[in-house]
């Protein structure tokens, strides 16, 4: 699991909890910013996929071509 993975769940959880606390609270501000941070959270989980599947792609041909790295 990469860097980007971690820390986009991280950003998932935090907008969880801020919109949770936004919905008990009333306030609005907090629950929007709670989903823009699980919207961001999400993003940064995908590019984390991509670039893992982007490096194994990278590998699994650096091997195909006898090259280990």
């Amino acid at each position: 699991m990469s860097n980007e993975n971690i820390k986009g769940g991280a950003k998932q959880i935090r907008g969880n909890i801020k919109e949770a606390v936004g919905d008990l609270t009333g306030d609005r501000k907090l629950k929007v910013d709670g989903k823009l941070d699980r919207a961001e959270g999400s993003l940064q989980k995908g590019y984390g996929k991509i670039k893992e599947a982007v490096k194994d792609t990278v590998d699994d041909l650096d091997r195909g071509a006898g090259r280990d790295r």
